[in-house]
């Protein structure tokens, strides 16, 4: 987890009288009644889960004689089919941006062309506006103006230049602790013993981390990862299944929490 201090001014128009806001569903609910009055409010914010664990998913049926104004998240909203939806505005966007998940363009751009397919047949009709305070994101300027083959295709190419996925293979360690001293040294001391076996068996390895990771879900623990990247699907394989029977006999790892993602590319 990162934190970041208060600025100490603006660094736009370099005024010192900074306040933060917190903005609740109730300070977004009074702010759009007095901006749009009249109009109907729908929150969609949560999916429930049964006792089975299994999620619940409730459909509203909306008016479509008069309008109304749909709040609702990314994940929830690719449950839906809005045919007579005609403005959509994307909040808070950025964190696709700075995300260390160098695959998170992809994701949003799935997720943007994906919330385009909700609307139907009647894009053309559609308007959308993105919050982001990068306006001159090459990527998000291509989006607006290309489609998603042609998009995937130069997405694809930067990729085989640089050599990552699916022209190599990846994995990432997390761990999480209340101490961020016990993450940063499990994380180290994975990638010292990857690196000592791949420079015994001549193969090279990628590695980037151990480095914090963005969390807002428990502030009361630390989140790392350890990014490797490999030229063999089955070396690293075996790698991995070797550096952990390894690591087991070291005693931080039963004080931390940590789990292995492995790329299906």
């Amino acid at each position: 987890m990162i934190k970041i201090k208060k600025p100490l001014f603006c660094y736009n128009c370099k005024n010192l009288s900074l306040m933060i806001f917190n903005f609740g569903i109730k300070k977004i609910k009074n702010s759009l009644k007095k901006i749009f009055p009249g109009i109907s409010l729908f929150f969609l914010l949560s999916l429930k889960k049964t006792k089975e664990k299994k999620v619940k998913i409730k459909f509203y049926n909306f008016p479509i004689s008069k309008s109304c104004i749909i709040i609702t998240t990314e994940k929830i909203v690719q449950n839906y089919y809005f045919p007579y939806v005609r403005f959509i505005a994307l909040v808070n966007v950025d964190h696709y941006f700075l995300s260390f998940n160098f695959f998170s363009i992809e994701y949003f751009l799935q997720f943007y062309f994906n919330l385009i397919n909700l609307i139907g047949k009647n894009t053309k009709l559609l308007t959308i506006l993105i919050q982001t305070s990068f306006p001159n994101n090459k990527y998000l300027l291509e989006l607006c103006s290309t489609d998603y083959f042609l998009f995937s295709r130069k997405i694809l190419s930067l990729r085989k230049r640089y050599f990552l996925p699916p022209w190599s293979f990846q994995a990432t360690f997390y761990s999480q602790s209340k101490l961020f001293e016990k993450s940063f040294i499990f994380l180290r001391l994975i990638r010292t013993i990857l690196k000592k076996k791949s420079e015994k068996d001549n193969i090279s390895l990628w590695f980037v981390g151990p480095h914090p990771v963005f969390s807002l879900k428990n502030r009361k623990k630390y989140f790392y990862q350890l990014l490797i990247q490999c030229p063999s699907r089955i070396y690293l394989k075996n790698l991995l299944k070797e550096s952990i029977n390894v690591i087991q006999y070291f005693s931080i790892s039963q004080n931390i929490q940590w789990f292995l993602d492995i790329d299906s590319n």
